[in-house]
């Protein structure tokens, strides 16, 4: 004999109580995965916002640090032109004071404009090989910055929709094969239960 539950037999509650458990755990998976994938997006938006700020706070710091040096060469240059202006009239008093000859003081101011020249030459060169390198430097910086960044923003593992539905097919035809099963035993236990007597009416 059939059990009955509400009008219906185990095997259909049973088989019932599997299929919604079954949609049930499919749709948490979905959703387990969505949430997975937008942490994900959001972890990597913050990785990469905080990438691009340490390249431009990195960027800014070398541009001030160009800058510093930039005005300690100006004043250099400047403090050397002094020298030499101050070498040269010192020469030229000395020249008048002593009587020399004017090739003496023309090649000693000559002298004087050649070391001046020299030395402004030697603080640019300078300056342009610190600058060629910083240069470098930033190029490096942008390539690491961009490889970061490659390697921050992975591609993000999407809810596998059609994984999902396979395996709850797969789990209904489980669900209905075990529903057969049931439906058979069931048949063949009210087949063996001998039938209820007849209730007495008691004459």
């Amino acid at each position: 004999m059939c059990v009955a539950i509400a009008g219906f037999t185990a095997a259909q509650v049973g088989a019932a109580t599997s299929a919604i458990t079954a949609i049930g755990s499919a749709m948490l998976s979905i959703r387990g995965q969505q949430v997975a994938a937008k942490a994900q997006r959001q972890a990597q938006a913050a990785a990469t916002e905080r990438a691009r700020q340490k390249h431009l706070a990195d960027i800014t710091a070398s541009r001030v640090k160009q800058g510093m040096e930039n005005e300690v060469l100006t004043q250099q240059l400047v403090e050397n032109t002094k020298r030499a202006e101050a070498a040269r009239a010192t020469a030229a008093t000395s020249a008048i004071e002593n009587n020399k000859s004017g090739v003496s003081v023309n090649a000693m101011l000559a002298d004087y404009t050649r070391q001046e020249g020299d030395t402004a030459f030697g603080l640019v060169r300078q300056a342009q090989f610190g600058n060629i390198s910083r240069d470098f430097g930033l190029e490096q910086q942008a390539m690491a910055f961009s490889n970061e960044v490659g390697n921050i923003n992975k591609p993000i593992a999407q809810p596998n929709y059609g994984a999902t539905l396979l395996g709850l097919a797969n789990t209904a035809t489980g669900i209905y094969s075990q529903y057969q099963t049931n439906v058979r035993n069931e048949l063949q236990i009210g087949a063996l239960t001998p039938p209820s007597p007849p209730a007495d009416e008691g004459y």
